[in-house]
């Protein structure tokens, strides 16, 4: 978007763990069942509830933070880094986790080299968005 457009947000509220939980989106097609679908542990069944317990969690390519959300729902006392690349994502991540003790935001992508690359931009959505040019991502993109 241009200029001063303006981008219309939505917000995901449920209960993970018995806590209440709120997630804050820019709103794209099929983005709220994504995010309803990794806060509610479909994407991500946790393995052995209530004997592993993990130190640390690496959540790569973060996006808006559902992920990170979910896992510090349910491994308190685990410590998290999360990676998100994409501007207006890391944004929304920074606020849906501002409240959780020991995550650790990064605003950088992770892969096999170290330097540049460009993000190329979804054609519908931020999920879309790829190091690698791909079919559901257009020529548009940041450094």
């Amino acid at each position: 978007m241009s200029g001063g457009a303006v981008r219309r947000t939505e917000t995901v509220e449920l209960e993970i763990a018995g806590k209440a939980v709120s997630l804050t989106f820019t709103s794209a097609p099929g983005l709220r069942q994504f995010v309803e679908s990794v806060l509610t542990g479909a994407d991500y069944p946790l393995v052995f509830p209530g004997i592993f317990e993990p130190h640390t969690i690496i959540d790569i390519g973060a996006h808006v933070g559902a992920a990170t959300v979910y896992f510090k729902s349910h491994y308190p006392k685990a410590r998290v880094f999360a990676f998100e690349p994409c501007s207006d994502s890391y944004a929304h991540l920074c606020a849906n986790t501002r409240e959780l003790d020991f995550v650790r935001l990064h605003r950088a992508a992770l892969g096999a080299r170290d330097g540049e690359a460009r993000l190329y931009s979804g054609q519908h959505s931020s999920m879309q968005h790829s190091l690698v040019p791909n079919a559901e991502n257009t020529d548009e993109g940041t450094s």
